[in-house]
């Protein structure tokens, strides 16, 4: 445990990977994440279970590409008691849906007008209640660590939102504020005010009689701030920020290197394509008419693939990658 009661907790949710630092009186630490807190980052990967269960980070993903292929018929379903009574959208005659989900990419989502949320199970999941499975588990974890239920919050957030309405780009932005707030309210907090996440990283450096570039290169953006001490007041002069992110080169990686090397190349184009990310690799486990598109694919890169989705290994692969 930590000592010293905090002041609150600062949070960087990312596309690929989140943060939580707290703030005491005198200082600001990082808090390392996991259960043998080896690491500072926790993915931010969502996993739904039709039970109930919710997780972030890399236990979702773990359970997802161990068990994600899992599914359930329609005329099997607790859902659909009578067979065809039901308010599922997705029951089908003849059909089925997997038990578990694995969502990755929410921060895309949270300026998006038109997209609200998903459905799975009877369940509506909108964007706001996606985020806070992420922001619920690092609060946890820091009030676990600090032993005090802290519910003060500053939350970072792009310079540029990726998913923005460039054409309606305030409103936009104001919906994404919105359900970040919302989120971070459904996650416990109850006092939240926001940072661009460049002039966060910025602020707490030591100053310099000159100007200085912040750059914050994430999962799915890429934003700079510039601080200018050349008087006695620094001052954030600017910030900018283009939708371009890490996640965009580990598909790069895949493409023109890891997968030619393992004859994946070799595969219809549309499967090699899907293969590129651990985000595009979780609709492709979804889809339950791919094993046996692999079956009839065969050979060395039929094994593999069927290895890579469901005999464990994803998680392990494109962290690798």
């Amino acid at each position: 445990m930590i000592s010293g009661k905090p002041l609150g907790y600062g949070i960087d949710f990312g596309t690929s990977n989140s943060a939580v630092s707290i703030a005491y009186a005198d200082r600001v630490e990082i808090l390392p994440i996991g259960p043998t807190r080896s690491s500072r980052t926790l993915p931010s990967f969502v996993y739904l279970h039709r039970s109930g269960q919710r997780l972030a980070g890399s236990e979702g993903v773990k359970t997802f590409l161990t068990s994600g292929h899992e599914k359930t018929d329609c005329w099997r379903c607790p859902l659909a008691p009578y067979g065809w009574d039901t308010d599922c959208r997705q029951y089908r005659k003849g059909g089925g849906c997997n038990d578990a989900r694995l969502l990755s990419g929410v921060k895309h989502e949270l300026a998006k007008i038109g997209f609200a949320g998903t459905n799975s199970w009877a369940v509506d999941f909108s964007v706001a209640t996606l985020v806070s499975v992420v922001l619920k588990r690092l609060k946890t974890e820091a009030d676990e660590a600090t032993g005090h239920v802290t519910t003060r919050l500053v939350l970072g957030h792009p310079v540029v939102f990726a998913g923005a309405d460039r054409a309606h780009l305030q409103e936009s932005e104001a919906e994404a504020f919105k359900r970040l707030r919302e989120a971070a309210n459904a996650a416990g907090f109850e006092e939240v005010e926001f940072m661009a996440e460049p002039v966060a990283a910025v602020i707490g450096e030591e100053h310099h009689a000159g100007v200085e570039l912040a750059v914050d290169f994430g999962g799915g953006t890429f934003d700079v701030a510039v601080m200018d001490s050349r008087t006695e007041t620094p001052r954030i002069s600017g910030t900018a920020g283009v939708a371009v992110g890490g996640e965009l080169l580990d598909g790069v990686l895949f493409e023109t290197v890891v997968g030619p090397a393992l004859g994946l190349d070799r595969l219809p184009y549309w499967l090699f394509n899907d293969l590129r990310t651990a985000s595009s690799v979780r609709l492709v486990m979804a889809d339950p008419g791919i094993p046996s598109i692999i079956a009839r694919i065969g050979g060395d890169a039929g094994a593999l693939v069927h290895a890579l989705l469901y005999e464990g290994h994803a998680y392990d692969f494109y962290s690798a990658i």
